[in-house]
């Protein structure tokens, strides 16, 4: 009996796959996840129809493209709030597996600017007046 041709040009391919997955964590090792997070892969040179694509996160820190990529260079930035940004730089030929490490944002100092209190009536800034003269 004849194998198909089809079947083995299907395996072989599967066995090429350029598609991209990874984790990112951060430093201490730990999976990040937000609903918000992206994974944005730009094609360095797009040929053949190479386009750029936004990915989500899964809830284990986990990311992988649906679809094969064009072989080619490209450039990999996960964008995730509250964490610094990342541009990574790769050729994909075959399946390629990132580790990407982030560092958090430091926390924005949310304290009120205090105002000077101390009022006196008719006087500015600088003790400047403003009460116009009288004629």
């Amino acid at each position: 009996m004849k194998t198909p041709l089809f079947f083995i040009t299907l395996f072989f391919l599967k066995a090429c796959a350029t598609n991209l997955s990874g984790s990112v964590f951060d430093l201490s090792e730990k999976p990040i996840y937000t609903k918000d997070a992206k994974i944005n892969i730009v094609p360095l040179s797009p040929k053949n129809g190479a386009k750029a694509q936004i990915i989500s996160l899964n809830k284990d820190g986990s990311f992988s493209t649906e679809k094969d990529l064009i072989e080619g260079e490209y450039l990999i930035e996960p964008l995730i709030p509250g964490y610094e940004s990342q541009s990574i730089r790769t050729h994909i030929k075959e399946h390629v597996h990132l580790k990407i490490q982030l560092k958090n944002l430091k926390k924005a100092d949310t304290s009120t600017i205090k105002a000077n209190m101390d009022v006196t009536l008719g006087r500015g800034a600088g003790k400047a007046s403003l009460t116009p003269p009288k004629y």
